[in-house]
């Protein structure tokens, strides 16, 4: 009896250690990221298995230049925007999908998506193209766990969207 309760207390203090490493170990594995750049988001698109491509684009008729990134999520043409930018450290980003013309989109459809839809919110364009924006805060700090779930969760509002009438 002696000798189970000995080897119980063991196990107990190995089981115990293992998990304050463990813990070590995760806590260790997570950056907190308190800008982003558009390297940082090309390497989490692709990561979560979407293709990924740093362009430049024109901001002002003054010819400012600054990047973004494109991509393809759930296969739909993505641009990723970023704001409140230093260099190539944001303190935010914006993923944004414009769709074409179809006869659901009207202003009916996207004050009844942003009634039923969480974070990313829908407008109608001038033109009748529908455009989904996903802003997320990076100046706070975020985990990369974080900014891959963002990723994760505009896929599945894109897979929920081509459901919503």
């Amino acid at each position: 009896m002696f000798l189970r309760a000995v080897s119980m207390l063991a196990c107990m203090a190995v089981a115990a250690t293992q998990s304050a490493s463990a813990q070590t170990t995760i806590e260790q594995a997570q950056t907190v990221n308190t800008t982003i750049s558009p390297q940082r988001i090309s390497a989490i698109l692709t990561k979560t298995g979407n293709p990924a491509e740093i362009a430049d684009i024109k901001t002002s008729q003054k010819g400012l230049l600054a990047q973004i990134v494109k991509t393809t999520i759930n296969g739909k043409g993505v641009f990723v925007y970023f704001f409140d930018c230093n260099g190539t450290n944001c303190k935010s980003y914006q993923i944004t999908l414009g769709l074409p013309h179809e006869g659901r989109f009207t202003a009916d459809f996207a004050n009844r998506w942003n009634l039923e839809t969480r974070f990313v919110r829908g407008m109608l364009a001038a033109n009748g193209n529908f455009v989904m924006q996903y802003d997320v805060e990076v100046a706070g700090g975020i985990t990369d766990a974080c900014l891959t779930n963002s990723i994760n969760l505009f896929n599945q509002v894109l897979k929920d969207f081509d459901k919503f009438q």
